[in-house]
């Protein structure tokens, strides 16, 4: 490939990002705004069939957890990043592509 057609693909791909953040930063925006207006609509079942889909507000369990299992956690975590730093855990790599917005698109 040469390199015009490769920056091509990366401007193509930069844009994409970009607007990807913005929309999900949008989703965010307007979601509390539906799931209030269907609670209103449909309270009973919180379903709402409309032209282009399907919007159903559904519970989503949280835990928080006791301070027993909080420290475990942390001491697993520290202990992850000591066989890391040992080498005593094994990783595998595969290439990964990070995108660092520059200019406003």
């Amino acid at each position: 490939m040469d390199t015009e057609v490769l920056k091509g693909k990366m401007l193509e791909y930069g844009k994409a990002k970009v607007q990807i953040k913005h929309l999900e930063d949008r989703l965010e925006e307007l979601k509390p705004e539906i799931v209030g207006g269907i609670q209103v609509i449909a309270p009973d079942d919180g379903i709402v069939d409309t032209d282009f889909g399907i919007f159903t507000v559904s519970e989503k369990r949280t835990y928080q957890y006791s301070e027993e299992v909080e420290d475990l956690t942390k001491r697993l975590k520290a202990l992850k990043r000591d066989q890391e730093a040992t080498g005593e855990a094994t990783y595998d790599t595969k290439p990964s592509l990070r995108f660092d917005e520059k200019i406003i698109i």
